[in-house]
């Protein structure tokens, strides 16, 4: 199994679009920019999200093939890049694939828990479907897709206000958990535990109890993980490795930043990097 982590930004961009605080002015010197939220394996080509800059992390990363996608939830920052499909499945434009084999048509798993939101906020996906650039499956719960050797498992996180999935990936022994955003609370299955790699929400960074005594009701801060709720979340899942992942532009979170927050826990926690790679 060999996972690249595309992107590591939450619902924003950093450096953030028309601002220039020290912060932003440093990462843009450097050339640095953190992008939307995305995770390849790429032996079998199994993509988890689109977000807007994912044909540039594609790119950026000489990925050769997307053969399926995975899909946690219909937000923007996690689905906007869909048009991926029509960049990888269109042939018309282009004379010269007229005479070569038709591409294969990719396959995309929107579980049956958020179905429900793509037919509402999302009709362009099934635009695709009907050009015949993706085939699109609902699955189960909990029901174990296989790729080769490589088993993916949608698990609903169960929370009371919004469908979210997670996704566990599994080859052999090896075990990687994938649960990126809205995962404030979750409830734990089973599966979770026990893995090699976790990759988790960072959440927003303050004390928990004040920010939320302070914030109206309709503040993110009641419906979002902090960084303190995380924490904990890891030191129960205790996996090998966990590494923290959409980090949030809103608040200039950057990488040594979170190192220094990180320095007290003895847990193997690491800050996502754009491009990391990983071989289990």
């Amino acid at each position: 199994m060999k996972l690249i982590l595309l992107g590591s930004e939450g619902a924003g961009h950093f450096p953030r679009p028309c601002c220039f605080c020290a912060e932003c002015k440093k990462a843009r010197a450097k050339g640095f920019e953190r992008t939307g939220p995305a995770l390849i394996e790429t032996t079998k080509g199994i993509l988890f999200d689109t977000p807007e800059e994912i044909a540039l992390q594609l790119n950026r990363e000489r990925i050769k093939k997307v053969s399926a996608v995975f899909y946690t939830h219909w937000h923007p920052d996690h689905t906007q890049g869909m048009r991926i499909f029509e960049h990888l499945g269109h042939r018309d434009a282009f004379p010269e694939r007229k005479k070569g084999p038709k591409k294969p048509v990719i396959k995309v798993f929107i579980p049956k828990g958020i179905m429900p939101d793509f037919k509402k906020y999302l009709p362009p996906i099934f635009y695709y479907e009907k050009m015949g650039w993706i085939k699109i499956f609902s699955p189960k719960n909990k029901e174990p897709l296989k790729f080769g050797k490589i088993t993916v498992i949608p698990v609903n996180l169960k929370r009371k206000d919004r469908q979210r999935l997670a996704y566990v990936i599994m080859q052999g022994k090896k075990k990687v958990v994938y649960m990126p955003c809205s995962i404030f609370e979750m409830q734990f299955d089973p599966l979770f535990y026990n893995a090699d790699l976790v990759f988790m929400e960072t959440g927003w960074i303050g004390n928990t109890a004040k920010a939320r005594a302070a914030a109206p009701k309709t503040d993110a801060s009641h419906d979002h993980i902090s960084f303190e709720e995380n924490i904990a979340l890891a030191q129960k899942l205790n996996a090998k490795t966990t590494i923290l992942t959409h980090m949030e532009a809103t608040q200039h979170m950057t990488t040594e930043k979170l190192e220094k927050l990180l320095l007290p826990f003895k847990l193997n926690i690491r800050p996502a990097r754009e491009g990391m790679k990983f071989n289990l």
